[in-house]
């Protein structure tokens, strides 16, 4: 359940962050059952300004829809992005229009965002990171960090506490993980109709987010996974964000998603799903030994899967329960 005052610090911290005003234009792909959706129409009607919808994938299409409204905003998710580094001629679209685009809704792989800034140089990336229980976004990269803190999901916006915390909910130390929680007005009032629900995600006023980051000495966040998705390897705990990082730079792989299989000897293993891209062939043995160059011994997957296409939710994340019990 979230409040009209929830839904209100939105517009309040974007323009704050990136000065946006009634003449901007914001472009949207993103479904409408998502929170990201709604809030950038309350941002238009906020600001008064215009508000240009997107009701299919076709980057071409957008791309042309930015030029000819003359976007100044576009806010997507990775794989949405991804897709416009695959435009044929993308030359002929002039995008001078954006003064920036968003980038949010799931973990960035750092390749992309390095290959999308290295394609798209005229306007700036902005990285964040949110929930809809936290109306939603609560870390946002500013726009003269994007460069220095590249791979960040930002500092705090305004109004949002943050700290990280380990099992026994003290905070730990920058450098080292924990679990990310958050205080402030950004809360939702609860679940709806389960108390209970609401009383395990909100402790002493704090909002546990099930996420786990590290922070760097000027307290810039960074995602590496979700608590539940961790792999504990004989004891060891392994981050599938790590091991996907590393994945994604074969330069033969498309996509990747890291998840772990129970094994009785080391409690779990790792397992590797790619997606090789378009006229190129690996083998299992040479993902393997590319992992074995870059991870420590017990963060190489031993298993390795083929396959035509991940499956992913709306908002473009791996659905890695599909991944466990596949094939």
């Amino acid at each position: 359940v979230l409040t009209f005052a929830n839904l209100s610090l939105f517009p309040e911290a974007m323009d704050e962050i990136c000065k946006t005003s009634e003449s901007d234009v914001i472009g949207c792909l993103l479904p409408m059952s998502h929170i990201t959706g709604p809030i950038l129409c309350n941002e238009s009607v906020v600001r008064g300004s215009t508000l240009v919808i997107f009701d299919q994938l076709r980057p071409d299409k957008i791309m042309a829809a930015v030029e000819k409204h003359r976007v100044t905003y576009f806010h997507s998710v990775p794989p949405i992005f991804e897709a416009f580094l695959h435009v044929h001629h993308r030359e002929r679209f002039d995008v001078s229009s954006l003064r920036f685009v968003s980038m949010m809704g799931t973990s960035v792989p750092l390749d992309l965002l390095k290959a999308f800034k290295k394609a798209f140089t005229s306007f700036p990336v902005i990285q964040g990171y949110g929930l809809t229980e936290t109306s939603p976004f609560i870390t946002v990269v500013p726009l003269e960090y994007e460069m220095k803190k590249m791979g960040s999901i930002g500092t705090a916006v305004p109004h949002a506490e943050i700290k990280l915390v380990d099992e026994k909910g003290i905070e730990v130390p920058s450098g080292e993980v924990g679990e990310l929680i958050v205080k402030g007005p950004m809360l939702m009032k609860g679940y709806h109709n389960n108390p209970e629900a609401t009383r395990e995600r909100i402790r002493d006023g704090w909002l546990y987010t099930g996420d786990l980051c590290k922070k760097d000495e000027d307290d810039f966040y960074y995602h590496l996974g979700r608590k539940d998705d961790m792999i504990i390897v004989g004891g060891l705990n392994v981050y599938p964000a790590e091991v996907e990082q590393v994945l994604r730079g074969h330069p033969l792989l498309k996509e990747v998603g890291v998840v772990g299989v129970p094994d009785k000897d080391r409690g779990n293993i790792i397992k590797a799903a790619v997606v090789v891209k378009p006229g190129e062939e690996v083998s299992k043995k040479e993902v393997i030994s590319y992992c074995r160059k870059k991870l420590a011994s017990f963060k190489i997957p031993k298993m390795v899967e083929f396959w035509d296409k991940l499956p992913k939710s709306s908002t473009g994340k791996i659905a890695r329960r599909l991944l466990v019990n596949s094939k």
